[in-house]
């Protein structure tokens, strides 16, 4: 197989791994911003990593800031759309609005 069609696959195991890493290591923070989650969706209809930030606060210290992509990881998300980040650390980048499944 040609090298350049395995590094995508690379990539997402990386990904996968990354988020189980943070399922053992930021476990209690992940059940409280999910819940969070969830109850948004329940009430408003939708999700973004704002959102959760703004409220649940980020990860702990000495926890990588890509766990909060870890949050909607668990099958209980699905993306919906995007939109611009309001914090402004991010610049505006693109964030996924996410819904209950």
């Amino acid at each position: 197989m040609n090298r350049q069609l395995d590094l995508p696959l690379l990539g997402l195991e990386r990904k996968r791994a990354a988020h189980s890493h943070f399922e053992q290591v930021a476990r209690d923070w992940l059940a409280r911003a999910r819940a969070y989650a969830r109850l948004q969706c329940e009430v408003w209809g939708s999700v973004t990593s704002d959102d959760v930030r703004d409220t649940i606060g980020d990860p702990p210290e000495g926890i990588s800031h890509n766990a909060i992509g870890a949050i909607f990881m668990d099958g209980s998300f699905k993306p919906i759309g995007r939109m611009h980040s309001k914090r402004p650390s991010s610049n505006g980048r693109s964030i996924i609005r996410w819904a209950l499944r």
